[in-house]
């Protein structure tokens, strides 16, 4: 289900998607947006009210540095980049195959990524 935060410009309830034990994750309980950088003080107070629990901010350090959240200093927001900044780049990837290349380079960090999400206070 889309979700309306003011200046995020692709965010999403991924309640109602099927589990591979054939259960479904749960609505308000795993939440997939774009970069939460542009979002207005209004959109801020809408992951507020969405009692959002956990940010993983799957961007590099650069990239973060470079375009800020507004959560980063906030106890809810981790940084936890897929890839690495000077890992390869090969432009004519789609954006599906892009992240099966990070995954085969690093699946540590996309663990890591998911631990942080189950590990997630109650949210």
């Amino acid at each position: 289900m889309r979700l309306t935060w003011p200046n995020c410009l692709n965010v999403r309830d991924l309640g109602g998607l099927p589990t591979s034990d054939g259960r479904r994750i749960g609505t308000g309980v795993l939440i997939r947006s774009d970069n939460l950088s542009r979002l207005t003080e209004a959109g801020v107070q809408a992951v507020r009210g969405a009692s959002v629990s956990r940010i993983i901010d799957v961007r590099t350090s650069p990239e973060c540095e470079g375009d800020p959240s507004p959560f980063a200093s906030d106890p809810l927001y981790r940084n936890m980049p897929l890839y690495n900044a000077d890992d390869p780049d090969d432009p004519t990837q789609s954006i599906d195959q892009q992240y099966v290349a990070m995954l085969d380079l690093h699946p540590e960090l996309f663990a890591a990524a998911v631990g942080a999400i189950a590990d997630a206070p109650t949210g």
